[in-house]
């Protein structure tokens, strides 16, 4: 997007962030599938963009944080885990 729009930007600097975004979402891709939420939800949105930026394709890991972010929505905005108690 940046570069689009003409921003000068240093192309070793996101790869370094897509890399350490994706070894997280690794480690953390099974506890996902199991519905366990191990990181912020704030940063989801986040590493989705800096991988639609950078042109990658989605991955099983990728496919895993949707899947938990979807699972956490609800219709009333309160987390899943306040209305389960």
């Amino acid at each position: 997007m940046a570069t689009a729009r003409g921003v000068k930007v240093d192309a070793t600097i996101p790869s370094y962030s897509v890399t350490a975004t994706e070894q997280s979402w690794r480690r953390g891709r099974d506890a996902a599938r199991m519905g366990e939420f191990f990181v912020g939800l704030a940063t989801l949105p986040y590493g989705l963009l800096e991988r639609i930026e950078n042109t990658l394709s989605p991955t099983p890991d990728t496919d895993a944080m949707v899947v938990l972010a979807a699972r956490r929505q609800t219709t009333s905005n309160v987390p899943c885990e306040v209305i389960l108690k």
